[in-house]
């Protein structure tokens, strides 16, 4: 498809330019290589899970 098969010829209605979306900036994030290993029975790793997702704020 082409620009001259548009109703409306002017191309900054179009792709990229026509876009509402701008990118402003692109960065990639840095590894995380923190680990745990937890060991226990399934209700102790279970509150210890629930206490780390409290703690790092995701809960």
């Amino acid at each position: 498809m082409s620009l001259n098969q548009f109703p409306d010829k002017d191309e900054k209605m179009y792709g990229l330019n026509g876009s509402p979306t701008r990118v402003l900036r692109i960065f990639s994030l840095e590894a995380n290589t923190d680990r745990e290993t937890w060991r226990g029975s399934s209700d102790e790793l279970s509150q210890k899970l629930a206490r780390k997702l409290q703690e790092l704020k995701f809960v």
